[in-house]
Formats: structure tokens, sequence, C-alpha cells
């Protein structure tokens, strides 16, 4: 009588983990997959950006600021057509250096537009704003 508790016992034990087993290896098959329906983000690199950002780099290291925030602007407008993410912020940090360059005020001016994007953005670009957002006014002297 004995013996058949403990044979019971053990059966139901290795019943209940191998059923645990079968049980997470479905789970960790399914649940960590995304479904299909389910939108991706997906970043497009810049090759499309790299000639513009090669002539931005040019006319910068020769000294020609305001065409090179021309081009910098074309970029921006470019990127938002496309609605390519990393290229606005990336075109808006260095409109911000360009500007700050050119105009007294220029950081402060690209520091506002940077403001207005974040509010008209949407995720992911709206957090990555305010993020450089931040990280101006915490590195700016005496604030913005």
């Amino acid at each position: 009588m004995k013996t058949k508790k403990i044979f019971i016992i053990s059966l139901i034990s290795i019943l209940f983990i191998v059923s645990s087993v079968q049980l997470f290896s479905y789970a960790s098959g399914n649940l960590f997959k995304p479904k299909q329906d389910e939108t991706i983000l997906y970043y497009a690199k810049g090759s499309a950006f790299i000639e513009d950002w090669k002539r931005v780099d040019s006319l910068g290291q020769n000294g020609l600021t305001k065409s090179a925030l021309e081009e910098v602007e074309k970029i921006l407008a470019k990127s938002k057509t496309q609605n390519n993410h990393q290229q606005i912020l990336k075109a808006l940090i260095v409109k911000a250096k360009f500007q700050s360059y050119i105009e007294e005020n220029g950081f402060k001016l690209t520091l506002k537009e940077v403001e207005t994007e974040a509010e008209k953005a949407t995720y992911p670009l709206k957090p990555m704003l305010h993020s450089v957002i931040a990280g101006a006014i915490a590195t700016c002297p005496g604030g913005t």
C-alpha cells in the first residue's frame, strides 16, 4: 500500500514536470514571436542621405555655414516627407550647431523649433526629441 502511494505520487510529479516543460516550450515558441498583424518599427538606413551629409560636411569644413545650414534644412524637409526619424533628429541637431554659428540666439531658436517638432511628433520620434531637449537644457549654461 505504501509503495503504491509513492508510485502514484511520483507518477503525478513526473506528469506535472513533463506537462510544465511542454507548456513552457510552447509558450516560449509562440509568446515571444510577433503576431502577423503587428507592425514592427523599421528604420531605413541613411543611404539616401549619405551624399547630402557629405555636402553639408564639406560646406561646414570650408567655412560656408549659411550654405551648410541651407543644405541641412533641405535634408530636414526631405526626411520629414520620408518620415525618417533618425534623419529628422540628426538634421535638427546639426541645424542647431550651424544656426548657433550664424545667429546670436540661434541655438535657442532651434531649441524652440525642436520643442514644436516634439509637440507634433509621434512615437518613436517624440521621446527622442524630448531627450534632446532635456540634454540641451541641462548642458546650456544659464538655462534657455
